[in-house]
């Protein structure tokens, strides 16, 4: 107990610490290369062109060899004429250090504009301008339309119940709820062709809430028109079709977003597993590599009849279903025992069967390696993660300024901005960061330089006059 609970926890304290220190120092080393990397690309540009801006056209060239690369979405013509409109705030068709800095702070997000409204606004324009249709369309903007499917989702998770009572106690169904399968079914189908009547495709499959609708919408409706109109043979097809529909109703989850207590928890996991990133391979490693041995050493071995088990906890226990037989069996065995740390069943039941004398000790080895040492050192970095994201819970997450003039860019030609940011959230975070204070400091350097320019002038000014000035008074005398 001493050993691991004191000896052990300071150890893996110490090996913590370390692992922050370095990961903090490799991440500004990234950071450092990837904001000296922008400024390389500017000079480059600029040495390529014999100026010290970079014109429209030979932005628009960059973006397209950019978007080569398929590491990154593909910025588009438009997409590219709309950073670089609103990046050139003087509008003199021509970018300065500073507004690139702005555009590849932009470029940092996982962006697309789409046109907002759908395509009934220019066919049917005056269907559009309605007061019936306006109306409609300011209930989808506010989201009631979206609360009212809802309130149809809560209905039809009542019919999923109702109908697996009905086949549990094997009762007969009425006429009427077999065909409000088929009702719903419509219901989701006509709900799909209303919000693509105000919102345009694009938009509309921007948000993978509605791709996952879109999708299980057609699959429900499909499944119900074969279980109405095509011969299943004896198959339960039903039983598929509620799968189906309860995993529609999954959408009624999506509301919990609007609270800031699920919101922080889905960011501190997504954040969480992304800083952890490194020790969790290292943990995938360590399970994988002990599965692989299990498999290769004790295959075959426990199974129900073997004479060897009779009267050992892992048969009285019941627990061949854990075995080493294949890949799968044996990591789920290692999962078993990195939940629950040593489990003497394990290593006896091999013991008795396996014609590797001393073969058990893999157990052992695993606890210390894997348990006692990488698990633990998941378990701590986690919650030091955990820590540090919690303390700053409550402050206010600032978007980059680039992006909110870009947006309203595109807002005014009519568009919506969607983006999401791809990779590392916290070292997306301090790169945008880094680039706005860059920004800041080529701007306030720029202004000095103008500044000290001007007096300079002045200065040069009040000189020639005082000279022409004596020289003038000279004359006179």
């Amino acid at each position: 107990v001493i050993v691991h609970v004191l000896l052990l926890n300071l150890v893996l304290d110490t090996l913590v610490a370390a692992y922050t220190k370095y990961s903090e120092e490799q991440e500004e080393e990234v950071l450092e290369e990837k904001v000296q990397g922008i400024l390389n690309v500017f000079r480059t540009v600029s040495r390529v062109t014999g100026s010290r801006f970079i014109t429209r056209q030979t932005f628009m060239d960059f973006c397209e060899e950019f978007s080569r690369s398929p590491a990154v979405r593909p910025i588009g013509e438009e997409t590219a004429d709309i950073m670089f409109t609103t990046m050139d705030a003087d509008g003199s068709n021509e970018l300065e250090q500073d507004e690139f800095f702005g555009i590849c702070g932009v470029i940092q997000y996982d962006f697309w504009a789409v046109v907002t409204d759908s395509p009934v606004r220019q066919v049917f324009p005056g269907f559009w301008e309605s007061k019936g249709f306006t109306y409609f369309r300011n209930q989808v903007y506010r989201g009631n339309f979206d609360t009212l499917m809802n309130y149809v989702l809560l209905l039809n998770l009542l019919l999923v119940v109702s109908e697996t009572a009905y086949d549990l106690y094997g009762w007969e169904e009425a006429k009427l709820m077999e065909h409000l399968e088929l009702f719903f079914s419509f219901i989701y189908v006509t709900e799909v062709g209303l919000t693509l009547c105000v919102y345009s495709w694009g938009h509309y499959w921007s948000s993978r809430s509605n791709q996952f609708d879109f999708m299980t919408t057609w699959l429900l409706l499909g499944s119900s028109v074969g279980d109405e109109l095509v011969d299943t043979k004896g198959l339960n097809v039903k039983k598929y079709m509620n799968m189906l529909r309860l995993l529609r109703l999954l959408r009624v989850v999506k509301q919990l977003k609007r609270l800031n207590a699920v919101q922080f928890m889905i960011a501190t996991i997504t954040k969480l597993i992304m800083a952890s990133q490194e020790i969790l391979i290292l943990l995938g490693v360590v399970v994988f590599f002990f599965s692989a041995l299990g498999m290769q050493l004790w295959g075959g071995t426990l199974y129900a009849t073997h004479p060897a088990l009779e009267g050992t906890e892992y048969e009285e226990k019941d627990m061949f279903v854990l075995n080493f037989n294949d890949f799968l069996m044996s990591f789920a065995v290692w999962v078993v025992l990195l939940l629950c740390e040593y489990k003497d069943e394990f290593p006896s039941a091999v013991a008795a069967t396996s014609s590797l004398p001393g073969s058990w000790i893999i157990f052992l080895l695993f606890y210390i390696l894997g348990v006692s040492i990488i698990f633990e050192l998941v378990k701590a970095f986690t919650i030091e993660v955990f820590v540090e994201l919690h303390k700053h819970r409550n402050e206010e997450h600032k978007e980059f300024q680039a992006l909110e003039a870009v947006e309203n860019e595109v807002k005014s030609r009519g568009q919506t901005l969607h983006y999401r940011v791809v990779g590392d959230l916290s070292l997306h975070q301090k790169i945008i960061q880094a680039l706005e204070e860059m920004e800041h400091e080529i701007h306030e350097a720029l202004e000095n330089g103008d500044s000290h320019s001007h007096h300079a002038h002045h200065a040069n000014g009040h000189e020639s006059g005082a000279q022409h000035a004596n020289g003038g008074h000279g004359n006179s005398h």
